[in-house]
């Protein structure tokens, strides 16, 4: 019965993976690709090669020692929170769209003050933000409003999801090698990646 259900799940997962990964292609062929054809169509065969050569290499490593296997998992967390953290010093700190007006809202606000004066406000439209906002506040009062905590902050979280995330695969699979690859997926998953920049 386990290994039905391990069949299910990694059915479940390969067919995900694979529609976010042609949906990630697709997207990539109409926003990206023909503002400069030959260099976007390099830096795409690019990275394939580049995840596939670590994928393989992850696959390689022994899972034998108990070690080496978190030896292998810490340096990839470090790895990605070491870029995270130069990707947040990069991009500009000002935070626009949704994460404007939540941020914004956040500099003006006291405990007690109502969040939303109409109906068709921002937080009574997504009342699932109230106790974000709550915990940003919190972060603002200790360390002053400065989107660098938040965003630190955010880099932490996702480190901690990527060793979550690596736990979880190898308790419900006992597989080494799925546990790895389920990281290094979820570290290249670009829209997951570049959140740890916003007020979220």
């Amino acid at each position: 019965m386990q290994n039905f259900i391990n069949k299910t799940i990694l059915t479940c997962v390969g067919i995900f993976t694979t529609t976010v990964f042609l949906l990630m292609v697709l997207f990539y062929y109409q926003e990206f690709l023909f503002q400069s054809p030959l260099r976007n169509t390099v830096v795409l065969v690019i990275a394939l090669i580049l995840i596939s050569v670590v994928g393989y290499g992850l696959m390689r490593i022994r899972t034998d020692d108990e070690h080496v296997n978190r030896i292998v998992l810490f340096s990839l967390i470090i790895f990605f929170m070491t870029v995270a953290l130069i990707w947040i010093s990069l991009v500009p700190k000002t935070q626009i769209s949704d994460y404007g007006n939540f941020w914004l809202r956040l500099y003006h606000y006291h405990i007690g003050d109502p969040l939303y004066q109409t109906d068709n406000d921002y937080f009574s439209k997504y009342a699932y933000q109230t106790g974000f906002m709550y915990y940003a506040f919190l972060i603002s009062k200790i360390f002053g409003y400065n989107i660098f905590a938040i965003q630190f902050l955010n880099v932490i979280y996702q480190g901690l999801t990527l060793l979550f995330t690596y736990l979880l695969v190898d308790k419900i699979f006992d597989n080494i090698k799925m546990a790895r690859l389920s990281v290094l997926l979820l570290m290249i998953d670009l829209d997951w990646f570049a959140l740890n920049a916003e007020t979220n």
